[in-house]
């Protein structure tokens, strides 16, 4: 009997000891638990300023937003994006596409590698991704999804396009031509040998050659040197429709700020009719 008694008692020492090496571990969740404090407290203080600012203030919720995006050569893509808002942050992101072609299911894929991670865990009012990772079209989209949301969780007129438009950047005339008022142009035919910003880093060759007759353009033609998929899309779809712009035209008629959507490819052609107007001009 006074054996059964000593064998409970080392139990219940043992079980004492688990106990407090329990207790002594404990400092470790109270670390994890401060951070999250302090995150908290960030929230509460953007919070507060944000209402003596009298600027609107998120309600917590998951908000829905389906439209669609224009890309180039006319074509759009559906997209629908769920945000769900808690305390002031993006807590989830979900994002549901549709590619019309190869190259826009390459850059959707480049999308859904890395959005999340500029999107969840960020205040509600830092993020934007007009600029990430290149794929424009898709992170403009977004901005007008996630605009929508914001407008909705504040209370405000929700005002989402059916299909956000695709912009288009006007071509500016470059001014080292000067003014093309009473400007006469030498016959014959110009080629420029040059090459177009793609993005950082990359630039593509071109080679542009122009035949003039009394300012008038008569023949055309462009030569690419490329080794990416992408640039030989647009490239392969701008030169299938760049000549019916371009021959019989006046040379100062003929800059113009997109063909096909192909817009990067028109810009490096633009450039070259400025290096042409520059060598043919009669002084």
């Amino acid at each position: 009997m006074r054996i059964y008694i000593s064998i409970l008692g080392v139990v219940v020492l043992l079980g004492g000891l688990s106990f407090a090496s329990q207790a002594i571990q404990r400092p470790e969740t109270i670390v994890v638990e401060e951070v999250s404090v302090a995150t908290k407290e960030t929230i509460q203080i953007e919070t507060g300023a944000r209402m003596e600012m009298n600027t609107p203030v998120f309600a917590d919720g998951t908000y829905t937003t389906s439209f669609a995006y224009e890309i180039p050569y006319k074509q759009i893509e559906p997209m629908e994006v769920s945000l769900v808002f808690k305390d002031g942050v993006i807590t989830e992101a979900e994002v549901l596409l549709e590619a019309e072609n190869f190259t826009s299911e390459e850059y959707q894929n480049w999308f859904l590698e890395y959005y999340k991670d500029e999107v969840v865990g960020q205040l509600i009012d830092v993020v934007s991704l007009a600029r990430v990772g290149g794929a424009s079209l898709t992170n403009k989209a977004f901005d007008v999804a996630l605009a929508a949301a914001k407008a909705e969780a504040s209370g405000q007129e929700i005002v989402t396009p059916e299909i956000v438009p695709l912009e288009v950047n006007v071509y500016e005339h470059n001014s080292a031509v000067g003014s093309l008022e009473d400007v006469s142009f030498k016959d014959g035919t110009y080629t420029v040998e040059d090459a177009y910003f793609v993005m950082a880093g990359l630039s593509e060759p071109m080679r542009t050659t122009v035949t003039l007759a009394d300012g008038v353009i008569t023949d055309a033609s462009v030569a690419f040197d490329t080794q990416d998929i992408h640039s030989e899309y647009h490239q392969r779809d701008f030169s299938a429709v760049y000549k019916t712009q371009v021959i019989g035209a006046e040379i100062t008629d003929v800059p113009f700020s997109r063909i096909g959507g192909a817009s990067l490819t028109t810009g490096g052609f633009n450039d070259a009719l400025e290096k042409v107007m520059s060598q043919a001009i009669e002084t």
